[in-house]
């Protein structure tokens, strides 16, 4: 038993109002059903708010995502819930840390990163931005919004940022 807000943003799906980072983590780890909501006048005394009865069923097989991946994506795209996803992966701050991290990738994998610039300490955030700016375009994600997406969009986006090896977590 939750409370119902929780538990209304939990069970949220893809367009709702409360379609929320939680609504889309938790969903992808488990299959979760909201059972019955329960008055408050049904306790003594009656707290504040309603409540729900709610199921959470592990979801077997998970999709082979790591939990850092899938979580450091949906933290960018729920930044702004209602701005488009290409507006919240502009700006220099957030090309600078897909840089830094892109950066690793590539030494670890032993990769020379594409274009070559990005390696550049003076031109490589810029770089990054439009690299960034070219996968969300070429994915169809840059004017999407991210309460209208659901799991398999959220994959797709993931797998368009691992195919040009740039990683969340």
């Amino acid at each position: 038993m939750l409370q119902k807000e929780f538990a209304d943003r939990l069970t949220a799906k893809p367009g709702d109002k409360l379609y929320c980072r939680l609504s889309a983590s938790a969903q992808f780890h488990f299959k979760i059903e909201q059972l019955m909501k329960i008055n408050r006048n049904s306790f003594r005394p009656p707290p504040r708010v309603d409540s729900a009865v709610v199921r959470i069923e592990p979801r077997h097989p998970l999709p082979p995502v790591m939990h850092s991946e899938w979580d450091g994506l949906l933290r960018l795209v729920f930044a702004r819930k209602n701005k488009t996803i290409g507006a919240n992966f502009s700006g220099k701050s957030i090309a600078a840390h897909l840089r830094k991290i892109y950066m690793e990738t590539c030494c670890t994998k032993g990769l020379s990163p594409t274009p070559e610039v990005i390696a550049c300490e003076s031109t490589g955030v810029s770089a990054m931005e439009e690299k960034i700016t070219n996968i969300l375009r070429d994915s169809g994600f840059e004017k999407q919004r991210a309460r209208t997406l659901d799991e398999d969009d959220f994959l797709r986006l993931l797998l368009a940022f691992k195919k040009e090896n740039i990683n969340f977590g």
